[in-house]
Order: C-alpha cells, then sequence, then structure tokens
C-alpha cells in the first residue's frame, strides 16, 4: 500500500518539479528524473510530479505528413515498458512513489497519453489515459473513457493536458472525493493563455490544483516555457515557478484520514457529455511551439 512510503501518516509532502526537457533526448530526461528524485527525497518529499511528455518533450506537436507512418515505432512504447521500466529503478533507488506525466503509450493497434503512478517494487500501479484530445492528437491518438483517481494516501484526481478544457470531468472527480486535482500542462505556447483555468477549476471545486508545467529544450536552446503552479482550494496561486528557473516546489497535503481504494471508474454520463462535447465544439487547435 501507498502508506508504507509515507515518513509522516498525517501528510503527503509532493515535490512538483519545475524541469527542463531536452526534446527527444529519452535517455537525458530519465537521468534528469534521476537527480530530481533524489533532490526531492533529500527534502523530505514521498512523490514527485513529473511533467506531459517528460521522457521525450512535446514529440506530437512535431508529427506532419508522411511521419505519421513512423510515429508509433520512433516514439511510441508498452506500459509496462521501457521508460516505465526505468521510473520504477528510480522509485526503488529513492523510495518514493513517482505520478509520472504522460508518455505515448502502445496498446495493440492503437496509441494513448497515459499518465502512470508507479511504486518501489510494484511498478505501475495506475493509469490514465488522455480523454479530450487536440486536433493533431485526433489523427494519431485514441481518447480515455475513464475518470482515475492516484492514491497516495491523499487522492488525486488527474486531468491530462486539455482534459482541463472540459469542467464536467474535473466536477465528477471531485464528487468522487478527490483531495486535489493534478493538471500535465501540455507543453505548447497555446497552453500558456489557459492559466486562468487551472485557477476556476481549483475555485469551482474547492481543491488543491497542481499544475505541472516544464521548460522545452532543443539544440541547448530553451524554445518553450510553461509555468508550473499551486494554487489553493480559494484560487490563490501560492508557489508558481516561471522564467526558465528549474526549481522543484514542495507542497504538504494533509491525509483524511480514512483509507480508501484508488479508483479507475467509467461513468456512463461522461460519455455522453464528452460525445456532446465532440460533436459541438470543434477540436481544440495546435499551434506549434
Amino acid at each position: 500500500m501507498a502508506e508504507q512510503y509515507f515518513t509522516d501518516s498525517s501528510k503527503l509532502i509532493i515535490a512538483v518539479p519545475h524541469m527542463r526537457i531536452k526534446y527527444r533526448m529519452k535517455r537525458h530526461n530519465i537521468d534528469k528524473v534521476d537527480k530530481i528524485a533524489m533532490q526531492s527525497r533529500a527534502k523530505g518529499s514521498n512523490l514527485i510530479i513529473l511533467p506531459s511528455q517528460f521522457n521525450l518533450g512535446p514529440v506530437i506537436d512535431g508529427v506532419t505528413g508522411n511521419a505519421l507512418k513512423d510515429f508509433k515505432k520512433t516514439y511510441a512504447e508498452r506500459i509496462p515498458g521501457q521508460t516505465t521500466n526505468m521510473l520504477t529503478s528510480i522509485a526503488e533507488k529513492y523510495n518514493l512513489l513517482i505520478a509520472a506525466g504522460p508518455i505515448i503509450e502502445r496498446a495493440g493497434p492503437r496509441l494513448f497519453l497515459s499518465s502512470t503512478l508507479i511504486a518501489p517494487f510494484s511498478g505501475v500501479i495506475n493509469r490514465h489515459r488522455k480523454i479530450v484530445l487536440s486536433d493533431i492528437e485526433q489523427q494519431i491518438l485514441s481518447p480515455g473513457h475513464e475518470l482515475t483517481i492516484y492514491d497516495a494516501g491523499v487522492r488525486m484526481g488527474i486531468l491530462i493536458e486539455d482534459d482541463v478544457m472540459l469542467p464536467e470531468i474535473a466536477h465528477i472527480l471531485s464528487f468522487m472525493d478527490i483531495d486535489i486535482l493534478v493538471i500535465y500542462q501540455r507543453l505548447n505556447k497555446q497552453f500558456s493563455r489557459y492559466k486562468c483555468l487551472l485557477v476556476s477549476r481549483a475555485i469551482e471545486n474547492n481543491s488543491y490544483v497542481i499544475g505541472v508545467g516544464g521548460i522545452v529544450s532543443y539544440n541547448n536552446e530553451d524554445i518553450l516555457e510553461i509555468p508550473s503552479m499551486i494554487i489553493d482550494p480559494e484560487g490563490n496561486i501560492v508557489d508558481e515557478v516561471r522564467d526558465f528557473e528549474e526549481r522543484i516546489s514542495i507542497i504538504e497535503i494533509e491525509k483524511k484520514g480514512t483509507k480508501r481504494k484508488s479508483v479507475k471508474k467509467d461513468i456512463p454520463i461522461l460519455k455522453k457529455i464528452i460525445s456532446y462535447y465532440r460533436k459541438t465544439i470543434p477540436a481544440v487547435s495546435n499551434n506549434s511551439y
């Protein structure tokens, strides 16, 4: 159980790294995660939350034309697979949980953008697949259809990138008794305009929101940044990392004390909401970084 990784059973100490991701350099990025885990553990953290596509950077945005044919072979992997296995080794090395930002998952003929919760000596113990896809993603990925709560003693409702556009997803997670919303922000210039949505989700659901951003670097030059932020239930931004600074934010969340199980639930009303959304609202536009 997740509780065995707590040094203080009354709270969860979460590390939120504002990570510099080198575009398409997986080995370098995994090595960076190892350093982040070491620093986070030294700060007393028992959980780290990694940004979206932390292993490769936003490779989907760069896919056009004939490149679609090679995308699956070049960038997608199974879960469990190479990246999650390396994260499991890191989790074991530092004895902490890792809520990994989404990577490109291959599941049979289909691809998903999937986040995972990884525990020492257990590996992947939960997974969430992105529900709301951007226009370019609809050419490549399949959408998820389930809501997911990661239980690390504190219950974390998971939203991946454009999932934040649909407030009903966060509302339903709130009804499922979450303690905190984790929003993996899309590393794309468009997402820099969506700070107000993260603040709104905190206020609407009376919940802490962790908005995980990051920095994208290519050829040793920083080309994009989405700020990372922690927002309290009143909508106050209690910490924000920006200006291309690599820093680890720490947040302590009190546990409610009631033992509850992780949840992965396929809710019929969610399918109806998303179906309506896809029919009536144009696909989320995609801007290159």
